[in-house]
């Protein structure tokens, strides 16, 4: 990095950077399972509709593939979209072994939530419900419900007044 004249003339030397060394970046992608995600994301069958997914090694979280597709950004990692209802299995897990919740303590299905700076909503169809527990949830596909008690109880650990609110 140099100090030049308008006509481009060095000046002074401020930095010289030399060629680094290159790092040796180790990662737990799967080649195979990364080109299924790939794949997958842009099946025919989405109608080129957004699509994300991870692809987890469940017994140490180590992640072995990621994929998007669409102009949503990274919808695998950025979260921007609802989790859908295969992360309602995942969160329902974690509740009742993390925070000792059962299919009976409440989850209230209301329609949209604000979690972490965003604002969540159910699909159509799906009825709020706001004296419903966590079975209930799970059988309407309420988003909301594990949206509010994964944030509680999953991401913020014993905060309170809860982090998640409804809107008015």
């Amino acid at each position: 990095m140099a100090i030049t004249d308008a006509t481009g003339k060095g000046l002074k030397a401020l930095k010289i950077f030399t060629k680094g060394k290159t790092q040796l970046v180790r990662t737990t992608i799967d080649a195979s399972l990364q080109a299924a995600a790939e794949s997958a994301v842009l099946d025919s069958h989405l109608q080129a509709k957004p699509a994300g997914t991870v692809a987890l090694d469940w017994k140490n979280g180590h992640i072995l593939a990621v994929a998007h597709s669409g102009n949503d950004g990274d919808i695998a990692i950025n979260g921007i979209k609802s989790p859908g209802s295969t992360m309602k299995i995942i969160t329902s897990a974690a509740l009742m072994d993390q925070a000792g919740l059962t299919p009976d303590s409440a989850a209230p299905c209301t329609d949209e939530l604000a979690a972490n700076g965003q604002i969540f909503h159910n699909d159509p169809g799906v009825r709020p419900a706001p004296g419903s527990t966590l079975a209930q949830g799970f059988t309407l596909s309420c988003n909301t419900s594990f949206i509010k008690d994964g944030f509680h109880y999953l991401v913020r650990t014993g905060e309170t007044p809860p982090p998640c609110t409804t809107r008015p």
